[in-house]
């Protein structure tokens, strides 16, 4: 669809970029409805996306336009008019302009503006006041915390030395509870090594006792025989005379 006769008027400047293309918008709905043009969403997209890109503007999607539609008919900028088709043929939504348009839409930027240059200057005394409230407290509890540094230094060191001492104790506690264990382990293996050897020695000592018995029984009986030999010896010679 050609646009003959379209305007759209542009300002020096502009406070924002989506200003300029609220302009644009109102500027390509007065020239739909001068001319009587049927028209919908998607052609007044089009039609705004030449201009921006003409005036190296970032184009926009449709969602955005649907955005932008609505902030200026909640503002009372545009008027949108929905008509009905018929049964079964939908409907279709009409914006129209009238001659204040333009001008209630400046209004609404230069009071769009002025409000966020007051929270901006409400911001930064809020801020600033925040700031100097803070740096004023901090600065007396510095104050405060020199006033009382010798105290808390003091009070901290015999803190210290307590936990510490605290600490060595219990560190001396459980070293004497490791060397019991280990004490009692060596009582415990010693005791055993101990009987060992002694049981051993028991056992030594009964075979060396059986073995000198032996020794003696077998002298004793050597010296018997040695007796009878010579007993016998004795009569046979006696009774051969």
């Amino acid at each position: 669809m050609k646009n003959v006769g379209l305007e759209v008027k542009t300002y020096e400047k502009p406070l924002k970029k989506y200003h300029n293309r609220y302009y644009k918008i109102v500027s390509i709905v007065k020239f739909y409805q001068k001319n009587s043009i049927k028209y919908n969403q998607t052609s007044i997209l089009n039609t705004l996306n030449r201009f921006l890109a003409k005036d190296e503007l970032k184009i926009i999607t449709l969602r955005t336009l649907r955005k932008d539609l609505a902030l200026l008919c909640n503002k009372g900028i545009i008027k949108k008019t929905l008509l009905r088709l018929g049964e079964g043929n939908g409907s279709y939504i009409r914006y129209s302009a009238n001659k204040y348009s333009l001008r209630n839409l400046k209004r609404f930027l230069e009071d769009k503006q002025a409000i966020v240059e007051h929270d901006a200057n409400a911001t930064y005394k809020f801020t600033k006041d925040t700031q100097q409230k803070y740096y004023l407290k901090n600065k007396g509890l510095n104050t405060h915390k020199s006033k009382n540094a010798t105290k808390n230094v003091s009070h901290n060191i015999t803190n210290n030395k307590k936990i510490k001492k605290k600490k060595n104790k219990r560190e001396e506690t459980k070293e004497i509870g490791k060397r019991t264990i280990d004490t009692n382990y060596m009582i415990k293996n010693v005791a055993k090594w101990k009987t060992m050897r002694y049981l051993d020695k028991i056992e030594e000592n009964a075979n060396k006792k059986r073995y000198e018995d032996s020794i003696i029984r077998t002298q004793e009986w050597l010296k018997v025989s040695k007796d009878n030999y010579i007993v016998e010896k004795t009569c046979i010679d006696q009774n051969g005379v």
